[in-house]
């Protein structure tokens, strides 16, 4: 069963021998795997969270477990490090048997331009944090865009772009030696305050807090 961020799954019975292994990340540890990002792949869990395993995938999961539970007996050097090649590791050798329960579902219409959208944010988020630019690009109104990926996703199409931005950053932030005004130049922010101002409404802290002390809030965006 994979839960995903958003998703509420309620339990309503279960046998006297049921057992339950269970691993939960952070999604801050999981921005931190670089992971790909598949609309298609992504909805397909979401929508089909209970997967039946075959004794391959089953012991594949177990021994992911096990390594897991090894590693973190007792603190020992590149720990995390470990951690997340190994979970990266696993994620790839269970993304064939993932791809095959949901390759036979079909994209609507919306869902496509959706996965568009999110192609070009991919390419060009560094320099634009416009949705009108994205809505261009796709030959659409912005408020037809902004009004499909709210009903498609959930999120705003601004959402989207922020969590873009925001991943790289902080990526930045933790493993480069780019300064922060180097970095919202990178950016392409017209200064490094309001690049400061802006990672902070989207995160809860600063660039520099950030980096020194590792805080890892929740992406949020405020009410209001």
């Amino acid at each position: 069963m994979v839960n995903v961020p958003g998703q509420l799954i309620t339990h309503q019975s279960a046998s006297h021998d049921f057992g339950e292994p269970t691993l939960v990340m952070t999604r801050h540890f999981v921005d931190t795997l670089g992971l790909p990002y598949n609309f298609s792949l992504a909805v397909g869990v979401r929508e089909n969270p209970v997967l039946e395993l075959k004794h391959g995938e089953f012991a594949a999961i177990q021994n992911y477990c096990n390594m897991v539970k090894g590693l973190l007996r007792e603190n020992r050097p590149f720990q995390v490090e470990t951690l997340r090649h190994l979970t990266c590791a696993y994620t790839y050798s269970l993304g064939s048997y993932l791809y095959r329960v949901t390759e036979g579902r079909k994209l609507s219409n919306e869902e496509v331009l959706m996965q568009r959208f999110l192609q070009e944010v991919h390419i060009h988020y560094k320099k634009e944090r416009k949705v009108i630019f994205y809505a261009e690009k796709l030959h659409l109104t912005s408020g037809y865009l902004s009004t499909l990926v709210r009903n498609v996703s959930g999120k705003t199409a601004s959402d989207w772009i922020d969590s873009f931005v925001l991943l790289e950053a902080k990526i930045m932030l933790k493993s480069t030696n780019l300064t922060i005004q180097q970095i919202s130049q990178e950016l392409n922010f017209p200064s490094q305050t309001f690049f400061g101002k802006y990672f902070k409404r989207l995160s809860g802290v600063s660039p520099k807090e950030y980096r020194e002390n590792g805080v890892s809030s929740l992406w949020h965006r405020p009410t209001g």
